[in-house]
Formats: C-alpha cells, sequence, structure tokens
C-alpha cells in the first residue's frame, strides 16, 4: 500500500511560485481584508486567476495585483467590464491605464 501511496504523491503536480512576497503594507489600504490576503496570494504565485464572486472587488484586486508586479501584465476581462477596469484604475490614479484610455486602445 505504501508503494501506491507513493506514486500517487509523485504525481501531485507542484506550483512553481513565480511571484514576490510582499508586505501588508504595500497593499493599498482601501482593499478590504480578505481582499489584501487575495491580492498578497496573486503577487506571491505570479501568475494567478481571482474568481470571486460580484461585488467582491475583483477589479480593484486586479488593479492592485498588476500594480504590485510592477512589471507589464495582461488582465482578461469581458468586452462590457473592460471599460470598468479602465475607469476604476483611472480613479485611483493608476496613470498608464488612464493614458492608454486617452490613446483610445482598451487596457
Amino acid at each position: 500500500m505504501t508503494q501506491y501511496a507513493d506514486f500517487l504523491s509523485s504525481k501531485t503536480p507542484a506550483s512553481a511560485v513565480l511571484g514576490q512576497e510582499i508586505s501588508d503594507s504595500s497593499v493599498n489600504p482601501l482593499l478590504f481584508p480578505f481582499q489584501r490576503h487575495l491580492v498578497r496570494w496573486a503577487v506571491r504565485k505570479g501568475r494567478a486567476a481571482l474568481f470571486c464572486d460580484t461585488g467582491l472587488g475583483k477589479t480593484l484586486m486586479q488593479l492592485e495585483w498588476a500594480r504590485l508586479l510592477g512589471e507589464r501584465t495582461l488582465i482578461i476581462a469581458p468586452l462590457m467590464v473592460a471599460q470598468q477596469t479602465i475607469a476604476e484604475a483611472a480613479c485611483r490614479n493608476m496613470q498608464r491605464a488612464a493614458e492608454r484610455k486617452a490613446q483610445g486602445r482598451l487596457l
């Protein structure tokens, strides 16, 4: 039985950590504690998806994740949500998104 257990454990996929560890204080204080936790997790993973329910602040979390990564990021969203993402980024002083909106480009 231990051979089979060893076999199964060898098949467990290992998720590579591609991101960086950040402190809670570096996350935007406008986020709720659960949002800060999810953003820190996503930054630590480097590549992540936040599958939160409606109204839990996914847009702000993804914008904060992109800011904290400090590199070019790709945010995938339905077309109707893209304009909301651009507007929220502009409201939060996320200059790059506001510049792209002014140039007539989406995220």
